[in-house]
């Protein structure tokens, strides 16, 4: 049996990072990027998984489905990694 932690990066502004355009032709790309700007952020995910002793990680990138509302939202991608 395998464990695995589950962190999601959630957007906010279409602004900043419009991952509904970006994310099927660039999914790593989304990924360094959002590690880069929220270093803090995904340092306390890794050790939370390393000392749960997962054997992975999934980040998984949510979205609101319409930015004026926020009780819908949509899962636009979602990135296995092994600890």
């Amino acid at each position: 049996m395998q464990t695995m932690n589950i962190y999601t990066f959630n957007e906010f502004s279409l602004n900043l990072t419009n991952w509904r355009s970006k994310i099927d032709n660039s999914l790593i790309t989304c990924l360094n990027k959002e590690i880069t700007d929220n270093s803090f952020k995904a340092s306390r995910w890794l050790i939370q998984a390393i000392l749960a002793d997962a054997d992975c990680i999934k980040f998984a990138f949510v979205s609101r489905k319409e930015m004026d509302f926020n009780n819908k939202h949509v899962l636009l991608g979602t990135h296995t990694v092994g600890t």
